[in-house]
């Protein structure tokens, strides 16, 4: 076989995490869906939702939101449980556990999907510059892939709380139609960030690859390989060394369990590592 030159593993790899991406956004799309169907149904069902919100005790507008969606049952039409209440955990809380559970199925299932073209352009690539094919053993990496999973959807859903609670917030504060609340909601589940989501999980599962690919070649370092033609200059920590972003990264070398893009950096990061084999 012909050596294939790094700029082409570049091609290679992009293209398949392209392919990849799209089954992982296909599994996780009717999760956020669903999801966003029922906060949207619940507020709606709320009738007069200012006047509703009026009734709790809290100093802010954001405050309001927090307790708000705190208590709220989104499988359920029910109103605004009376403040007189103390909080107490609710079917709010098993609603986001279970949501939890959904999207993390989803985005594994998206990743067995389309993982084997990710795993055939670097078992071509480093082939074709003098390495071993490595036998790849699924159930570890799938197992390393749900630890990492873990934090990746706790984020998502921290996020997700975090946007709905300053999105009713603002339009509690302000004077907006109730329509621009449900346009904003249709924003925290729309498809930009469902393709951000697909594309940083498809990044972490590509870093599992390629930590595989160096531990069975024996490679101890690795590149940091900024892609596109703009690299962010985000402030970026690893192992207490701050760099600014990846366009700064680019090129540096780190011994292997250092972590890598897009997990080391920022969501929706294309950048590469590419092992050192010399």
């Amino acid at each position: 076989m012909a050596r294939i030159r790094l700029t082409e593993r570049r091609r290679m790899l992009q293209a398949a995490r392209d392919k990849a991406t799209e089954k992982v956004v296909a599994e996780i799309k009717p999760a956020f869906r669903q999801m966003q169907n029922r906060i949207k149904r619940y507020l709606r069902a709320n009738g007069n939702l200012r006047k509703r919100m009026m009734r709790i005790r809290a100093i802010s507008a954001h405050d309001r939101a927090a307790k708000f969606l705190r208590v709220a049952d989104f499988h359920s039409r029910r109103p605004l449980v009376k403040q007189d209440q103390p909080d107490q955990p609710s079917a709010n809380e098993q609603d986001w556990l279970n949501w939890k559970t959904v999207l993390a199925a989803a985005i594994l299932a998206g990743l067995l999907n389309g993982g084997d073209d990710l795993i055939d352009v670097e078992d071509q690539v480093w082939t074709s510059r003098g390495g071993v094919t490595v036998t790849y053993d699924q159930d570890q990496m799938t197992e390393d892939m749900k630890r990492r999973l873990g934090a990746t959807v706790d984020a998502v859903v921290q996020s997700t709380q975090n946007q709905l609670q300053n999105a009713l917030g603002d339009w509690f504060g302000g004077d907006e139609e109730f329509s621009s609340l449900m346009d904003d909601i249709d924003t925290i589940f729309g498809d930009a960030r469902i393709d951000t989501i697909g594309r940083t999980s498809v990044g972490d599962y590509l870093s599992q690859i390629i930590l595989h690919t160096m531990l069975g070649n024996d490679w101890k370092q690795w590149y940091w390989d900024a892609f596109g033609e703009n690299p962010c200059t985000t402030p970026i920590i690893i192992n207490g060394d701050e760099y600014q972003g990846c366009a700064d990264l680019n090129g540096r070398l780190f011994d292997i369990g250092t972590p890598m893009p897009p997990d080391a950096a920022h969501p929706n990061c294309q950048c590469l590592p590419t092992p050192k084999t010399d």
